[in-house]
């Protein structure tokens, strides 16, 4: 891991020495070029180690220093890409300084997570509100992707097939729950 944050630190002054609009993409080209690895990753290099020049020096120390791998620095990036934008730099480091700490105890996935959580205790109200993006944003996905098929059989019974959001499928098995007669009711009937 300091072999990345050693890469990564060149990269940001590669980056920072490139004359405005042309930082990230001219510099991801010669990456691509030179190296054995996709555009997208490049720029994704790129992008990782502008922000660690910025305001995340932190955890670029960390990562130079061998304290955390280059995949937690960016889960720690990733989780606190949302931070309220008034955290004061004083709230920034400290919350660095935890996320580094806890990156010995937690894989990235995790330690995404906990970053994430942390926004929920800094602002609550930015919390609820990425949170009722998501769930629109969910019920959204679910509404576009529903789907029935209802095909005979041809044995006498029909073949259903298909995908709901949560609240309509529920409202599908009321309604064939209220259509269906009981198995009771079929043994109780006289032959």
């Amino acid at each position: 891991s300091r072999a990345a944050g050693a890469r990564l630190e060149i990269l940001a002054r590669a980056s920072a020495a490139a004359p405005g609009d042309l930082k990230i993409i001219p510099i991801a080209e010669q990456i691509h070029a030179s190296n054995r690895c996709t555009i997208k990753t490049a720029k994704a290099d790129v992008r990782l180690a502008t922000l660690l020049a910025g305001n995340f020096q932190l955890t670029r120390d960390a990562l130079i220093a061998g304290q955390i791998s280059e995949a937690h620095a960016k889960a720690i990036l990733v989780g606190m890409k949302n931070y309220p934008l008034g955290l004061s730099n004083k709230q920034l480091e400290a919350c660095q300084q935890e996320l580094i700490s806890l990156a010995q105890q937690f894989d990235p996935d995790e330690l995404r997570q906990l970053a994430l959580r942390m926004v929920e205790a800094i602002d609550p109200d930015l919390a609820d509100a990425l949170m009722a993006d998501r769930v629109e944003r969910e019920a959204r996905l679910a509404f576009e992707r529903r789907f029935v098929i209802i095909t005979p059989d041809h044995h006498g019974s029909m073949l259903i097939k298909g995908q709901l959001p949560v609240a309509d499928g529920e409202l599908l098995l009321a309604q064939l729950d209220a259509l269906m007669p009981s198995s009771a009711s079929y043994e109780a009937a006289p032959p």
